[in-house]
Parts: structure tokens; sequence; C-alpha cells
């Protein structure tokens, strides 16, 4: 939602934009939103069908220009280039064999090796391999880091002609705090003490996020420094935080989804944010938390090591080794 928002906000005024959004409950066309329903096909059926239905909504537009979000549409694509003349662009937001760091450790340690030497690694996965496949059916492929440029060109022999890097950005959203009178009406806002060093953590709460070993390694810290207390905002396995924190469940606040606006202002009143992704591609939380000027320690891998350099905050290494992360 985010990445649409901005990009539309940048194209509005150059080109007539349309919005296609797939699995809505019921097929409507309203101003430039189409919205196509869930169509109980099997996937060989579904998908021209999928593509005919869009053809039909977005009306005669001139050398039209499909942009897709998602690897696992692309197949959608084929069918529109069968039908109508087009251009396909795909905006690369993940890397999907990185993913494997949780699911497949075994595979992904496998690809991982071969990557980091720049060495040729034939894939056999049958997931990459669709995903290869899909790559044809695009005209330009943008990434969001140079990672994920690099993953293209050497394991999936993509053109380096095809493909263009544009790194996620954001108008500015967090205002940072002008003076230490605000920080301490926001504490005081939110019950926090102004003694306390608040580190915060916003994202999803599973093991890819490296969160868990964050709140393991968090007991050694409360014992060193007492007034530390560690911020944990975002959907996820709360329960798994509960069962490390075992000891010091008094010095983690569990915050779950918050609102924008509420999560802004836990941005402005911490004094540290954490990012102990094992992957991640160009994280919109750490453009909010650069934008609130509070410093930043992240893990040293894919976006995060692109992203935060030594003035806005610290690269923690991570050592992906053949028994574990």
């Amino acid at each position: 939602n985010t990445y649409t928002a901005q990009l539309g906000l940048a194209l509005a005024t150059k080109v007539s934009l349309n919005y296609v959004w797939l699995n809505a409950p019921l097929l409507k066309n309203e101003a430039n939103h189409i919205y196509i329903p869930n169509i109980n096909l099997a996937n060989a059926q579904r998908e021209p069908e999928l593509a005919k239905l869009i053809i039909q909504n977005i009306g005669k537009i001139a050398n039209p220009i499909f942009h897709f979000n998602w690897l696992n549409h692309l197949p959608i694509a084929f069918y529109l280039k069968q039908q109508i003349s087009c251009k396909i662009v795909l905006t690369k937001h993940c890397i999907p064999w990185r993913d494997l760091v949780t699911s497949h450790y075994p595979s992904f340690y496998q690809i991982n090796q071969a990557f980091v030497k720049g060495q040729y690694y034939k894939i056999n996965n049958p997931k990459l391999l669709q995903e290869q496949v899909n790559y044809s059916f695009v005209d330009e492929i943008i990434t969001v880091t140079q990672c994920a440029k690099k993953s293209l060109i050497q394991l999936f022999n993509i053109d380096e002609e095809k493909i263009t890097v544009v790194s996620n950005g954001l108008s500015a959203n967090v205002v940072p705090i002008k003076s230490p009178s605000e920080k301490i009406a926001l504490r005081h806002k939110y019950g926090f003490s102004l003694s306390e060093k608040l580190i915060i953590y916003a994202g999803n709460v599973n093991p890819r996020k490296g969160i868990f070993d964050v709140v393991k390694a968090f007991g050694k810290l409360v014992k060193k420094h007492p007034n530390v207390r560690l911020l944990i905002a975002g959907p996820g396995n709360y329960d798994s935080v509960i069962k490390l924190a075992k000891g010091y469940w008094s010095k983690i606040t569990l915050l779950g989804s918050l609102d924008k606006k509420t999560l802004y202002s836990f941005y402005q009143m911490a004094d540290i944010r954490i990012a102990p992704s094992y992957i991640e591609q160009c994280s919109y939380t750490c453009i909010e938390m650069m934008q609130s000027g509070l410093a930043l320690v992240v893990s040293d891998v894919d976006g995060l090591q692109e992203m935060v350099n030594e003035q806005c905050g610290l690269k923690i290494k991570v050592d992906f080794k053949k028994d574990g992360v």
C-alpha cells in the first residue's frame, strides 16, 4: 500500500493511471480503480480469464504499460501480451530464494554461498524455476536494491540492460523531534519514564526478522543496563516473545499493530531503532526511522547494508553458517 501510494503521487500528473485490484469481492469499475473478483478456476484457466477481464475494463488505451508488483501475477502478463500490444514492467520488492532462510535453510545456504562467492548455481527448486520462466514475460524489471539486481544477473541470467535499480522513497511523513520538551511530553502521554532508554523494533514478529534473537540477547543487556526497555510493534508471534523473555517480562512492552500516527509518536520518543532482519530489501520502516532522526542498529544484509551508512547507524554482521544463522 505504501509503495502504491507513493508511486501514484509521483505518476498521477505524468500518465493516465489505472489501479487494478485482484481478488476483490465484486467486479467494479470506479473512476481509475478497477476491482477484479476472485475467479474460481484452475490456474491454467484462471490467468487468461483475469487478463481478459482486465483488458475489457481498462478500455482502449494507447501504448498501455502494465506494472506488476508481485512475481506470482506474471503469468497474467503472458496472457495480456497474447491479446494486446503492451509493455510489462515488474517491480521486484523481494528476493524469493532468500525467504528460504527460515523455510528451508539447507537450500538457502547453498544458494547464498554461490551468490556471495559470485559462482554459478544451477537452479533446481520448482518455484525458482517458475520464477525464472516468469521473467521472460517482462520488458523491464525494477529492483529496489543492488543486491536484487545482482541476484537476477548472477543466478537467473537476466540481461543487465533489462534491470533498473530504483530505491524506495517516501515523502516526508515523520517529523523529527525538535526539542527535548516534545520528547518529554510524549513520554508522559504514553506512560514511559524519562530515565528509560527506549529501544524500538517495528515489523512482523517472526524468525526471519531476527527479533527473537534480540529478545534472547535483551536479558543480558538488562543485567548491565537496568534502565533499558524494548518496545515491539507489529503483528506476529507474541507467544514466542513471551516464552523467550521469561525473567525480564517487565522490561519488554508488546505494542501490537499500531496506526501510523501512534507509531510515529513512538519513533519520536524512542532512543534507538533496531532492524535485526536476516533478509531485507528497501525497508520503508527504516526510511521512516531515518526521517524521525533516530539512531539505527541494523543487520548488515541486503538492502539494509545499502541504506544505512556510518552517519545514521551501526551495522551488525550476520553469519550464515552451514548449521544455521
